[in-house]
């Protein structure tokens, strides 16, 4: 009796998966069914963005809360061009697996310039690595001094 009981259990569970699975959005059914799930990049995500008198840029990305348990760490790269090759790697660091934002000195980005950058997400157990990319062009506006003084 108690082997029907959980028979007919994991049925139901079984046929209304579809159904569940429709009210929620393909990455976040993933997480929860324990598929490695993509990182979702937030900003800067294909924009153009004015680093004018501004000594850093604030990078955001998002995790859903049901993954945090299985995450290990991350690892956010910043490329110099479009194409996220090591050749090309500017800046890289090691994140514990709570941390979704980053400050980067502004220094290490010149005007005019593309630059890409990925978060690649370390789960637990051999579950494997989820990675996201995106790029985004920098401009900083020169600001002339006046050599007047008032």
């Amino acid at each position: 009796m108690k082997k029907l009981t959980i028979l007919l259990l994991l049925l139901l569970v079984v046929l209304n998966a579809p159904i569940c699975a429709q009210s929620l959005d393909d990455s976040r059914m993933k997480t929860i069914l324990g598929v490695v799930v993509d990182p979702k990049l937030l900003y800067p995500v294909n924009d153009e963005v004015d680093l004018t008198d501004k000594d850093f840029l604030e990078f955001h990305w998002a995790m859903y809360a049901t993954d945090l348990v299985n995450r290990r760490h991350s690892v956010f790269r910043l490329y110099e061009g479009e194409d996220a090759k090591e050749i090309n790697l500017i800046f890289q660091k090691r994140l514990p697996p709570n941390i979704t934002k980053i400050k980067i000195d502004t220094a290490l980005l010149d005007d005019a310039k593309t630059y890409t950058w990925s978060v690649e997400q370390f789960y637990l157990k051999d579950q494997g690595r989820g990675t996201a990319s995106a790029f985004f062009k920098v401009t900083k506006k020169k600001i002339e001094k006046s050599s007047y003084e008032y």
